[in-house]
């Protein structure tokens, strides 16, 4: 209502219990200066308060060009915190998200595809996890 950024807080919720907690861990400048494209360090906390994955996106300028590899979205995954399993890399497309999720090696494992649209109000946004034959008709097609 304020248009003042807070930290974000997710619950991780499996079979009606509380499984895990994530929180983001950024300073109120950086949030608020830097909205959408703020670095970030996300912290995966169990129900006893222990730290078990922590989740890293750098600052990356996209205003240049977006579809410039360099100006793309990447996320470092760490489990348990210091140890890198892999990383998130986002794909420049005209209408939807799209990621690569890729191993401690940068070598692509899966691709995940988003809605068009994230922006529906009070609705889902609906992530698929494409399978191989879809991820190589895409690669061959740009």
């Amino acid at each position: 209502m304020t248009s003042f950024e807070t930290n974000n807080r997710y619950d991780i919720i499996y079979l009606d219990l509380m499984v895990y907690f994530v929180t983001e861990d950024t300073d109120d400048f950086t949030r608020n200066a830097y909205r959408t494209l703020r670095p970030f360090v996300l912290r995966v906390t169990d129900c006893m308060g222990r730290e078990i994955m922590t989740m890293q996106r750098p600052f990356r300028c996209t205003c240049c060009c977006l579809c410039c590899p360099s100006a793309r979205q990447e996320l470092e995954v760490q489990c348990p915190p210091g140890d890198t399993i892999g990383f998130v890399a986002e794909h420049w497309n005209l209408c939807r998200a799209v990621y690569s999720i890729q191993n401690e090696k940068k070598e692509n494992v899966m691709r995940v595809r988003g809605p068009c649209s994230t922006y529906g109000c009070g609705s889902d946004s609906v992530f698929e996890r494409m399978r191989k034959r879809e991820h190589k008709q895409g690669e061959r097609e740009k």
